[in-house]
């Protein structure tokens, strides 16, 4: 009996022994990304997600601005690359682009067979790149649109001091630049907002009996519209 005690008791204490070995193993082959995935909008390396691309699409054919866009994922800011090469040492663009999701490039080579890929980074570790994509570069870009305002209507009367502004969405375009000014010349400024994302706008703490004029243009790879044509309306107390 005092045998298989002893040797119990030896068994425990080398289990105690080796169990922290055991662990500090097993998380260092999870740390290491073994097993881990690969592209296509999932973890890569460092736990940072790959992005998987959207457009332009593999081998198309483009004008010289365009605009690159992804999946979004979480991570801290995204790092795209565009080369005159398939092994990236001849790079176009290297750039960070933030939260932002899209990359808008204008004055690309024409004629040019070129590559992109992008990765999601931190301040201390990147995943892995994306799988790359082709694209030609066939022709000159132009701007988009100028919007189209529809609400509130042109010449509307007796606004509360919150309106929402709206416009038609235009294709190509990825943000919008709103002025709001309380005169005709459209000098004093209400609001002079860049980067809208939407074709709209809540405008808040506005003042009654004043009448205000606005206008919208819209931002694409190529640059500004035209401004749209201006309209007003009027805020009136309605007591």
């Amino acid at each position: 009996m005092h045998s298989v005690h002893h040797i119990w008791f030896f068994k425990t204490a080398l289990f105690k022994k080796v169990l922290p070995t055991l662990q500090m193993a097993a998380f260092l082959v999870m740390a290491s990304g073994v097993g881990g995935c690969g592209d296509g909008g999932v973890p890569g390396d460092g736990g940072l997600t790959i992005p998987q691309l959207v457009e332009p699409l593999h081998d198309s054919d483009t004008p010289d601005a365009v605009l690159f866009s992804w999946e979004e994922a979480t991570t801290v800011r995204y790092h795209i690359q565009i080369a005159e090469d398939q092994h990236f040492s001849r790079l176009l663009i290297d750039e960070l682009t933030g939260y932002r999701s899209f990359f808008p490039a204008r004055d690309l080579p024409m004629d040019a067979h070129l590559f992109w890929r992008v990765r999601s980074e931190s301040d201390t570790k990147a995943s892995s790149w994306s799988t790359a994509r082709s694209f030609h570069v066939v022709s000159h870009a132009h701007p988009p649109a100028a919007p189209r305002l529809t609400v509130p209507d042109d010449g509307t009367l007796d606004l509360e001091r919150s309106v929402r502004l709206e416009w038609t969405p235009v294709p190509d375009a990825y943000s919008y630049h709103l002025v709001v000014t309380i005169d005709e010349d459209m000098y004093l400024f209400q609001a002079d907002l860049e980067n809208l994302p939407d074709p709209f706008f809540e405008l808040e703490g506005l003042i009654f009996t004043y009448p205000y004029w606005w206008k919208v243009r819209a931002l694409g790879p190529a640059g500004y519209s035209e401004w749209s044509p201006v309209w007003i309306f009027w805020v009136t107390d309605g007591d």
